[in-house]
């Protein structure tokens, strides 16, 4: 929304943004590419879930079966497969 063309939105945006960072709700786009980056550095093998901090979920909130995970998995790897 920074780069909308309209000075409200982007005026909208900055606030929104600085309220979130304020109340502790939101984080920079550094400190969540780090987050990330270490959750993707520090799990385990295969399918698995991070959260917001980078930490790793492990099963929770999973809705499918140790099945559905590796399906997703073999799915995951065939479309991102670089040849």
């Amino acid at each position: 929304m920074t780069s909308s063309d309209s000075p409200i939105i982007r005026a909208a945006s900055y606030a929104v943004m600085g309220l979130g960072h304020a109340l502790g709700l939101a984080s920079s786009c550094q400190d969540s590419g780090e987050y990330m980056l270490h959750g993707l550095l520090s799990s385990t093998k295969g399918a698995f879930q991070i959260g917001e901090r980078g930490e790793e979920l492990g099963m929770k909130k999973f809705l499918g079966s140790e099945e559905a995970r590796r399906k997703l998995w073999e799915h995951t790897e065939k479309v991102a497969r670089v040849e």
